[in-house]
């Protein structure tokens, strides 16, 4: 049972050299062995948009490899995974992908992998061993999305062994309230069913969530 799940960014530091510091990762793991931590670097962002660039989860791998009561979780859309196949992961970091179907990424996922590049990333990490996980979320609601959230489903367990992935996560969209503004020829997104939630944003409704959390379980 996970009892934190947490953002390694505040844990590490870039050091005037280019390297990282990790003696304040080091000391919260060591105040915390009573309890088991997820950490990740891609909740607002990208884990690997910048790995080419710096190679950060090359470093961040090998550490949390050797934590005893921590796990990483790198999410993405990317399918730039090769210089991940040969680190000693040793089970304690995750790759998880963003999914969705393959005309949702052509049109509001623009310069990322497709979706059969994505599940072809994981399928190459998954026989490295890695724990892959997936997130479809947001869900995003559109005309026809029943049939293109199926054919994603099904596109991907027809090559992901499925007692292999340590998770799925199942959302919905909330946004800020002008978002609906956005012209149809901009993005699908603000054209569907929203509600107000907290905090004044604006949310697809829960009908809405219900009924693609039904599909997607089934399927």
């Amino acid at each position: 049972m996970f009892s934190k799940g947490i953002s390694i960014i505040p844990f590490s530091r870039f050091t005037q050299t280019g390297t990282i510091s990790f003696r304040r990762s080091k000391r919260f793991f060591s105040g915390n062995r009573g309890s088991f931590l997820r950490l990740g670097t891609g909740e607002l962002s990208d884990s690997l948009a910048l790995d080419s660039i710096f190679p950060l989860s090359q470093v961040l791998v090998p550490f949390f490899a050797e934590r005893k009561n921590g796990l990483l979780e790198l999410k993405t859309k990317s399918a730039e995974v090769d210089h991940l196949l040969y680190l000693g992961h040793r089970g304690k970091t995750v790759i998880s992908w963003s999914l969705n179907p393959q005309e949702l990424i052509e049109g509001e996922e623009m310069r990322t992998a497709s979706l059969a590049e994505r599940i072809g990333a994981a399928k190459r990490c998954q026989g490295a061993g890695y724990p892959i996980g997936f997130h479809f979320d947001p869900i995003i609601f559109y005309e026809g999305w029943e049939k293109g959230y199926q054919r994603t489903v099904l596109s991907l367990f027809n090559e992901i062994d499925p007692k292999k992935v340590i998770w799925i996560s199942l959302g919905g969209f909330d946004t800020h309230p002008s978002s609906k503004a956005l012209p149809g020829n901009v993005s699908q997104i603000p054209k569907y069913s929203w509600e107000n939630c907290f905090q004044g944003r604006m949310a697809n409704s829960d009908i809405s969530k219900r009924s693609a959390l039904r599909c997607i379980r089934r399927w």
